[in-house]
């Protein structure tokens, strides 16, 4: 019995990602895993606004401006964070 095609075909494109990159995606990536796959969610991911990066891309006050404003943060924790600040 031959495979369902799939109503959204998949196309071969050729991309130039530097060496680094590839080698890092290639070491992230079990033998089973597609690595076509793994591209097609990130860029899915991209497109849709996430961006696993952006915690690692905002700044220490950032972050703890941010702490301090949530719900679930005790005063003593928040305290400590603002002396983080003053240091």
């Amino acid at each position: 019995m031959a495979r369902p095609r799939s109503r959204d075909k998949a196309i071969p494109i050729t991309i130039a990602i530097p060496t680094s990159l590839a080698m890092k995606l290639e070491n992230d990536l079990s033998h089973s895993q597609s690595r076509s796959k793994w591209i097609c969610g990130a860029i899915e991911d991209k497109m849709l606004g996430i961006k696993t990066s952006q915690i690692s891309e905002t700044s220490t006050r950032q972050l703890i401006a941010a702490l301090t404003q949530r719900e679930d943060v005790d005063e003593t924790l928040k305290l400590l964070l603002f002396n983080v600040l003053k240091s």
